[in-house]
């Protein structure tokens, strides 16, 4: 379930540690950088499961800037 103003092109994250996910635009054309939209749900990827896909190699960790 996507929050209301998600667009086409923003994208779903999981902040370690964090208890949900988050649906983050792109900004602009810098690398790196998303503007926060909202939480989101995305069902098969609550409970620890984006985790355990990291740890399968499912995933990959990224480091972004929320400007």
């Amino acid at each position: 379930m996507a929050p209301l103003l998600a667009e086409v092109g923003d994208l779903v994250f999981a902040f370690r540690g964090g208890q949900v996910l988050y649906t983050l635009r792109p900004k602009d054309s810098f690398a790196g950088r998303y503007s926060y939209i909202r939480e989101t749900y995305v069902h098969g990827l609550m409970d620890g499961e984006v985790m355990r896909r990291l740890e399968g190699g499912e995933a990959l960790v990224q480091n972004l800037v929320l400007v």
